[in-house]
């Protein structure tokens, strides 16, 4: 088995993505709620998405975690005014912006993996490999999560909190789990 990981940061239109939300925001009459007027993030398309997984996954070796170059960071204010704008609104004034101030853990500027660490290049200019040596064995998360599904929390907040632990786990870190050959 070969694992891979993909790091896709924000796909336009998907679920939790900001633009559905804005849109519903406006047709409702406002306000469009931001938490931050600096607050700013990349974004793809669903078509270069999965283009760039497809491409991905034909670059991909065992273990490893490829980030996809995000071109440009979008400033969700800059984005909000445009589409009050797209909709034949003014904004601040027949619809209003509302900062309600960051969320816990919540960054005004997203540094994207590929600023932080040290990659490899690939066969394909918009796709990068994360250099560094696994220390986490696959067979210790198949762990955790069968641990989880063992003991499932009471609480949607409990479940909440242990699957965003299980989440974190530093895919760099993750060891192939030993192949067996039949020979």
């Amino acid at each position: 088995t070969r694992f891979t990981a993909v790091r896709l940061h924000n796909v336009m239109g998907s679920r939790g993505s900001v633009v559905p939300l804005f849109l519903r925001q406006i047709e409702r009459g406002g306000p469009v709620l931001l938490t931050h007027a600096d607050i700013a993030r990349y974004f793809m398309s669903p078509p270069e998405a999965v283009k760039l997984l497809i491409q991905a996954g034909a670059q991909a070796g065992d273990a490893s975690t490829l980030v996809l170059d995000l071109g440009e960071e979008v400033r969700i204010a800059d984005l909000a005014e445009k589409l009050i704008r797209l909709r034949g609104y003014q904004p601040g004034k027949d619809i209003e912006i509302v900062y309600t101030g960051l969320r816990p853990g919540e960054q005004v500027i997203e540094e994207p993996l590929e600023k932080r660490g040290r990659f490899l290049t690939t066969g394909h200019p918009k796709i990068y490999q994360v250099e560094g040596t696994p220390t986490c064995s696959a067979d210790e998360i198949f762990g955790r999560i069968e641990e989880l599904q063992r003991n499932m929390p009471e609480s949607r907040d409990e479940l909440a909190t242990r699957l965003h632990a299980l989440a974190r786990i530093d895919l760099r870190d993750v060891q192939p789990a030993p192949t067996t050959s039949d020979n």
